[in-house]
Formats: C-alpha cells, sequence, structure tokens
C-alpha cells in the first residue's frame, strides 16, 4: 500500500513502529521461551513480520 507523502502525521507513524515493535518484541520472547510447542508459533511470528 502506497501512502503519499504528508498524509499521514509523524506521531501515527511514530506510534505505529512503537506499536509493531511491541509487539514484534513480545512475539520474539514468547519464541525464545518455548520448549515443547516452538513450531506452533513460528508461524505466527512469521504472519506478525509480514
Amino acid at each position: 500500500m502506497h501512502i503519499p507523502d504528508g498524509l499521514v502525521p509523524p506521531l501515527w507513524c511514530g506510534l505505529g513502529y512503537a506499536v509493531s515493535g511491541g509487539l514484534l518484541w513480545g512475539a520474539c520472547r514468547r519464541l525464545q521461551r518455548a520448549t515443547v510447542d516452538t513450531l506452533a508459533i513460528v508461524p505466527r511470528l512469521a504472519l506478525l513480520t509480514a
């Protein structure tokens, strides 16, 4: 999706990056702590990062 320059305020962009970074961090920590069901979490992490 392409958004024209200046359409989205910088504050919204920063908040979006912060939220997605937090979700990615949480998913990576959960993947790291997983012991038995690691293979079930990998597709979810891939969907989150896509």
